[in-house]
């Protein structure tokens, strides 16, 4: 690790009041394979950041360790949360390079320790990506781990089993829920489906929503510099889809759908925008079908680019036809835009049909007439995303309430509980 300024050598002002903030100030560590100012993929990515930031309003120390991007520092403290970026090295082996990755992460969290000669009071980790390392910070240095899950395995590959992988992944998710203090679920039906899906006392479980901070969204105007930036004309009709490239994502039947939409609807075009196993066979599926022309796969995307591909979009699809939800919806609402997901999807508990977007069937006819109908209708689109902004202004998607109740569960496996 680098040298570095900022960090705090001793717990100041331990176990006083806040200001009405908390019982006491915590040095926390979160890990995480994805973040906003590291390399970003998905909604893990969204929470993760804005969580931390708003941990450090509420007076806490936040370190969050993360994977490095091209170009990143080693460290950097961004809106107060100390970042350490630890570089991950591919290997064929997913499990492998996460396991790889984990060891790093650990030993940065040893080497901030050194340095700051005290020791993190809360370990958060972020999903199967970083089960490794949270079995080697629990077992080996009895610390208090909290592990927030944003989806399960069973969830991300439609229960199906795709080859040694997938129980590999199985048996470390196993691992966070069962060697953790607290297992946080970003929904009801996810702590639903952990509770089917993994053996842990259901006690420790505890659902907490996504921070989302919908407000920062309204000053982007970078919407035309971006599509230059990734070659997209300023005359496209653009649909945007963020997230893995993954089985579970339904991105085959999507391209179908994009297919019967380029018929007639010669400037819309798909944007594909995340990192994932799949990426290269969709890429080869698109040219076989011949429609590679129409869609654009963009990899590794910073929080700036993310945010100003959001404005450009004219409509966000989500085709995921799994119980599996994240933050794309609410960023697309942030940014007034409509959101297509599909009726077998946890976003139909979010959408109101035709209101703030369009739920459909998770099939090629049902995706495509969605698109084609916020082509046909781009006044009900405006309105549709206008609503989903409208919508956001709701208590249930502060950041600042989600950071008081994951704030909560880091007091309770302190042994602090409210009066």
């Amino acid at each position: 690790m680098s040298q570095v300024e900022g960090f705090h050598g001793t717990h100041a002002g331990f176990g006083v009041e806040t200001g009405g903030f908390g019982v006491r100030p915590y040095k926390i560590a979160v890990i995480a394979w994805e973040s906003l100012h590291g390399v970003a993929v998905g909604s893990v990515s969204i929470h993760v950041s804005y969580l931390a930031e708003n941990l450090v309003q509420r007076g806490h120390e936040v370190h969050l360790f993360v994977r490095r991007g091209p170009q990143q520092s080693e460290y950097e403290n961004i809106h107060g949360v100390h970042y350490h970026r630890i570089f991950s090295t591919y290997d064929r082996d997913f499990v492998t390079e996460v396991s790889n990755l984990c060891h790093g992460f650990v030993a940065e969290v040893n080497n901030a320790e050194s340095f700051m000669n005290a020791a993190f009071d809360v370990m958060h980790c972020h999903d199967w990506m970083t089960a490794p390392a949270l079995k080697i910070l629990k077992t080996t240095m009895d610390r208090k781990c909290i592990f927030t899950m944003h989806s399960t395995n069973g969830i991300r590959c439609g229960s199906k089993v795709f080859g040694p992988l997938t129980n590999k992944v199985i048996e470390l998710e196993q691992d966070g829920v069962g060697f953790c203090d607290r297992v946080v679920g970003v929904t009801g039906p996810l702590c639903d489906r952990i509770k089917v899906d993994y053996s842990f006392d259901w006690d420790k479980l505890r659902c907490i929503p996504y921070a989302f901070p919908f407000l920062e969204y309204e000053n982007d105007h970078q919407s035309f510099d971006v599509r230059r930036k990734f070659h997209l004309d300023r005359n496209d009709f653009l649909i945007m889809y963020f997230g893995l490239f993954s089985p579970n994502r339904n991105l085959e039947t999507l391209l179908d759908a994009m297919k019967l939409v380029a018929k007639d609807h010669h400037h819309a075009k798909l944007v594909l925008v995340g990192e994932g196993l799949t990426g290269v066979e969709l890429q080869n599926l698109a040219e076989e079908m011949e429609i590679g022309h129409r869609i654009t796969f963009l990899r590794g995307t910073q929080s700036s680019e993310r945010k100003a591909l959001y404005r450009s979009a004219e409509v966000v699809i989500q085709p995921v036809s799994s119980e599996n939800v994240g933050t794309v919806c609410l960023e697309a609402w942030a940014c007034r835009k409509p959101v297509i997901s599909t009726t077998s999807s946890a976003l139909r508990d979010l959408i109101t049909h035709q209101e703030d977007g369009l739920l459909v069937e998770a099939d090629a006819e049902g995706l495509s007439w969605a698109m084609k109908y916020c082509l046909q209708n781009p006044e009900n689109s405006k309105r549709m995303g206008n609503n989903g902004f409208e919508k956001l202004s709701s208590p249930q998607f502060s950041s600042q309430r989600i950071a008081e109740l994951v704030n909560n569960v880091y007091d309770e496996v302190h042994g602090i509980y409210p009066a």
